[in-house]
């Protein structure tokens, strides 16, 4: 984790880092940096309502810089049939937030 060098720079949060990464990203949410805030989760680890809530959240507090990267493709389908079940507020990002499968863009976002 550090300051992001351009615009087009992510910084990541992991589940395998010692602060939850949804928390720490939070964090960095209000820093000035351009970056786009990455977080990558282990859907095992916590409910889905929970998540969606908390990924829609840091996606408005970063004003749409949100990256939400998953273990695999099952878990892509998952999150985002999810983010469509009308939690509010709404993601800034629509239909939501890109998701990738460990790194690589996947999916229509």
């Amino acid at each position: 984790m550090g300051p992001a060098d351009d615009a087009h720079a992510t910084v990541w949060f992991d589940d395998d880092d010692d602060l939850d990464p949804i928390t720490a990203a939070a964090g960095w949410a209000g820093r000035p940096e351009p970056a786009r805030i990455g977080v990558r989760l282990d859907l095992s680890r916590r409910p889905l309502a929970i998540v969606v809530k908390a990924l829609t959240t840091l996606d408005v507090l970063t004003g749409g810089r949100l990256i939400v990267g998953v273990a695999d493709e099952a878990e892509v389908g998952e999150l985002a049939a999810a983010f469509g079940n009308g939690f509010r507020p709404a993601p800034v990002q629509v239909p939501h937030p890109p998701v990738v499968v460990r790194g690589t863009r996947s999916g229509p976002n």
